[in-house]
Protein backbone atom coordinates (compact mmCIF):
# COMPACT_ATOMS: atom_id res chain seq x y z
CA UNK A 1 0.00 0.00 0.00
CA UNK A 2 1.60 3.40 -0.78
CA UNK A 3 1.97 6.33 1.94
CA UNK A 4 1.32 9.49 1.17
CA UNK A 5 4.69 12.19 0.97
CA UNK A 6 5.55 14.46 4.20
CA UNK A 7 4.49 17.49 1.40
CA UNK A 8 1.26 15.42 1.00
CA UNK A 9 0.41 15.18 4.65
CA UNK A 10 0.87 19.00 4.69
CA UNK A 11 -1.29 19.60 1.90
CA UNK A 12 -4.10 18.37 3.64
CA UNK A 13 -3.58 19.69 7.03
CA UNK A 14 -3.96 23.17 5.14
CA UNK A 15 -6.72 22.14 3.14
CA UNK A 16 -8.27 20.91 6.79
CA UNK A 17 -6.72 24.44 8.44
CA UNK A 18 -8.46 26.56 5.83
CA UNK A 19 -12.03 25.10 5.82
CA UNK A 20 -12.19 24.67 10.10
CA UNK A 21 -11.18 28.53 9.94
CA UNK A 22 -13.71 29.39 6.54
CA UNK A 23 -15.79 26.48 5.92
CA UNK A 24 -18.91 28.21 7.62
CA UNK A 25 -18.20 31.74 5.07
CA UNK A 26 -20.11 32.30 2.16
CA UNK A 27 -18.21 33.79 -1.05
CA UNK A 28 -19.66 36.55 -0.76
CA UNK A 29 -19.18 37.43 3.07
CA UNK A 30 -16.86 40.36 3.65
CA UNK A 31 -14.28 38.90 5.51
CA UNK A 32 -14.03 35.54 3.06
CA UNK A 33 -13.87 37.77 0.30
CA UNK A 34 -10.82 38.92 1.37
CA UNK A 35 -9.70 35.78 2.12
CA UNK A 36 -10.41 34.79 -1.87
CA UNK A 37 -8.64 37.97 -2.64
CA UNK A 38 -5.57 36.76 -0.46
CA UNK A 39 -5.55 32.81 -2.31
CA UNK A 40 -5.32 34.62 -6.02
CA UNK A 41 -2.77 37.85 -4.92
CA UNK A 42 -0.32 35.02 -3.21
CA UNK A 43 -0.43 32.74 -6.39
CA UNK A 44 -0.22 35.85 -8.82
CA UNK A 45 -3.61 35.01 -10.06
CA UNK A 46 -5.44 38.44 -11.71
CA UNK A 47 -8.02 39.89 -8.25
CA UNK A 48 -11.43 39.35 -9.25
CA UNK A 49 -15.04 39.91 -7.78
CA UNK A 50 -15.89 37.26 -5.20
CA UNK A 51 -18.39 35.84 -8.06
CA UNK A 52 -15.75 35.59 -10.59
CA UNK A 53 -14.51 31.39 -10.16
CA UNK A 54 -11.82 31.22 -7.37
CA UNK A 55 -11.58 27.35 -6.37
CA UNK A 56 -8.67 26.53 -8.61
CA UNK A 57 -6.91 29.53 -7.35
CA UNK A 58 -7.68 28.00 -3.52
CA UNK A 59 -5.83 24.24 -4.77
CA UNK A 60 -3.06 26.76 -6.00
CA UNK A 61 -3.30 28.54 -2.81
CA UNK A 62 -2.33 25.07 -0.82
CA UNK A 63 -0.12 23.65 -2.72
CA UNK A 64 2.22 26.62 -2.65
CA UNK A 65 1.67 26.84 1.40
CA UNK A 66 2.14 22.99 1.41
CA UNK A 67 5.69 23.69 -0.16
CA UNK A 68 5.77 22.95 -3.38
CA UNK A 69 8.91 23.89 -5.44
CA UNK A 70 8.27 27.00 -7.71
CA UNK A 71 6.94 25.96 -11.12
CA UNK A 72 6.38 22.27 -9.90
CA UNK A 73 2.62 22.65 -10.05
CA UNK A 74 1.14 25.12 -12.95
CA UNK A 75 -0.55 27.83 -10.48
CA UNK A 76 -3.71 28.52 -12.62
CA UNK A 77 -7.51 30.10 -12.39
CA UNK A 78 -8.72 26.72 -14.22
CA UNK A 79 -8.42 23.43 -12.61
CA UNK A 80 -7.74 21.96 -15.97
CA UNK A 81 -4.37 22.93 -16.24
CA UNK A 82 -2.58 21.61 -13.91
CA UNK A 83 -4.66 18.58 -14.62
CA UNK A 84 -3.33 18.44 -18.04
CA UNK A 85 0.11 19.24 -17.14
CA UNK A 86 0.46 16.28 -14.45
CA UNK A 87 -1.16 13.89 -16.76
CA UNK A 88 1.56 15.05 -19.46
CA UNK A 89 4.11 14.50 -16.78
CA UNK A 90 3.01 11.42 -15.85
CA UNK A 91 2.97 10.23 -19.43
CA UNK A 92 6.88 11.03 -19.57
CA UNK A 93 7.45 10.08 -16.41
CA UNK A 94 8.49 13.61 -15.23
CA UNK A 95 7.61 16.35 -12.56
CA UNK A 96 6.53 15.91 -9.29
CA UNK A 97 2.85 15.75 -9.56
CA UNK A 98 1.61 13.06 -11.44
CA UNK A 99 -2.14 13.20 -13.16
CA UNK A 100 -4.17 9.73 -13.25
CA UNK A 101 -7.66 8.48 -13.97
CA UNK A 102 -9.62 8.48 -10.54
CA UNK A 103 -10.05 4.89 -9.93
CA UNK A 104 -6.16 3.81 -11.02
CA UNK A 105 -4.91 3.91 -7.40
CA UNK A 106 -6.98 4.29 -4.12
CA UNK A 107 -6.67 7.74 -2.76
CA UNK A 108 -4.43 8.92 -0.39
CA UNK A 109 -4.30 12.15 1.48
CA UNK A 110 -2.80 15.14 -0.53
CA UNK A 111 -4.80 14.04 -3.33
CA UNK A 112 -6.21 16.23 -5.38
CA UNK A 113 -9.10 14.87 -7.40
CA UNK A 114 -10.74 15.72 -10.11
CA UNK A 115 -14.59 16.09 -11.33
CA UNK A 116 -17.05 17.25 -13.49
CA UNK A 117 -19.65 20.22 -12.72
CA UNK A 118 -22.67 19.52 -12.98
CA UNK A 119 -23.94 17.99 -16.54
CA UNK A 120 -20.43 18.07 -17.38
CA UNK A 121 -18.79 15.00 -19.75
CA UNK A 122 -14.80 15.35 -19.04
CA UNK A 123 -13.12 12.25 -19.15
CA UNK A 124 -9.14 11.25 -18.46
CA UNK A 125 -8.79 11.33 -22.14
CA UNK A 126 -10.10 14.46 -22.90
CA UNK A 127 -8.33 16.15 -19.69
CA UNK A 128 -4.81 14.74 -21.22
CA UNK A 129 -5.60 16.24 -24.55
CA UNK A 130 -7.20 19.62 -23.29
CA UNK A 131 -5.58 22.11 -20.79
CA UNK A 132 -8.73 24.25 -20.95
CA UNK A 133 -12.53 23.06 -19.84
CA UNK A 134 -15.09 23.57 -16.94
CA UNK A 135 -14.04 21.29 -14.01
CA UNK A 136 -13.88 21.00 -10.55
CA UNK A 137 -11.19 19.77 -7.85
CA UNK A 138 -10.85 18.99 -3.94
CA UNK A 139 -8.51 17.88 -2.03
CA UNK A 140 -8.48 14.67 -0.27
CA UNK A 141 -7.92 15.46 3.07
CA UNK A 142 -8.62 11.87 5.26
CA UNK A 143 -9.20 8.16 3.94
CA UNK A 144 -11.67 6.90 6.89
CA UNK A 145 -13.54 3.62 7.96
CA UNK A 146 -16.62 3.89 10.10
CA UNK A 147 -20.39 2.97 10.24
CA UNK A 148 -21.16 4.29 6.74
CA UNK A 149 -18.00 2.71 4.85
CA UNK A 150 -14.75 3.81 3.43
CA UNK A 151 -14.21 7.24 1.87
CA UNK A 152 -12.33 10.00 0.84
CA UNK A 153 -12.56 12.76 2.72
CA UNK A 154 -12.63 16.07 0.60
CA UNK A 155 -11.63 19.84 1.20
CA UNK A 156 -12.70 22.22 -1.97
CA UNK A 157 -14.41 24.85 -3.20
CA UNK A 158 -17.40 25.71 -4.54
CA UNK A 159 -17.18 28.85 -6.37
CA UNK A 160 -20.72 30.60 -5.86
CA UNK A 161 -20.56 29.42 -2.11
CA UNK A 162 -17.60 28.88 -0.27
CA UNK A 163 -15.44 25.91 1.62
CA UNK A 164 -16.60 22.54 1.49
CA UNK A 165 -15.86 19.28 2.81
CA UNK A 166 -17.58 16.10 1.14
CA UNK A 167 -17.64 12.28 1.84
CA UNK A 168 -16.49 10.07 -1.46
CA UNK A 169 -17.40 6.72 -1.46
CA UNK A 170 -14.47 3.80 -1.75
CA UNK A 171 -14.90 0.22 -2.89
CA UNK A 172 -14.01 -2.49 -1.01
CA UNK A 173 -10.75 -2.62 -2.91
CA UNK A 174 -9.99 1.12 -1.95
CA UNK A 175 -11.20 2.75 -4.80
CA UNK A 176 -13.37 5.70 -5.32
CA UNK A 177 -16.85 4.85 -6.17
CA UNK A 178 -18.06 6.82 -8.74
CA UNK A 179 -21.21 9.01 -8.44
CA UNK A 180 -23.80 10.25 -11.19
CA UNK A 181 -23.93 14.23 -12.00
CA UNK A 182 -20.63 15.22 -10.86
CA UNK A 183 -18.36 12.12 -12.48
CA UNK A 184 -14.47 11.94 -11.49
CA UNK A 185 -12.58 11.99 -14.09
CA UNK A 186 -8.86 11.99 -12.74
CA UNK A 187 -6.62 11.96 -9.64
CA UNK A 188 -3.48 14.02 -8.91
CA UNK A 189 -0.53 12.68 -6.43
CA UNK A 190 2.22 14.43 -5.48
CA UNK A 191 5.59 12.50 -5.71
CA UNK A 192 7.90 12.36 -3.12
Amino acid sequence: MALPTGFALQLAAIAIAEFETHGEHHATDAEFTRRIHGYRQETGLAPDGPEAPWSAAFISWCVMRAGAAPGSFLISSRHSAPLYRAIRDARADRGCFRGMPYDAQPPLPGDILHFNQPGGMIDFAHAGQHAQYPSQAAIVVAVVRDHHGSAAMLVGAADTQGLNRRRVALGGDGLIVQRAGQEFFALVRAEA
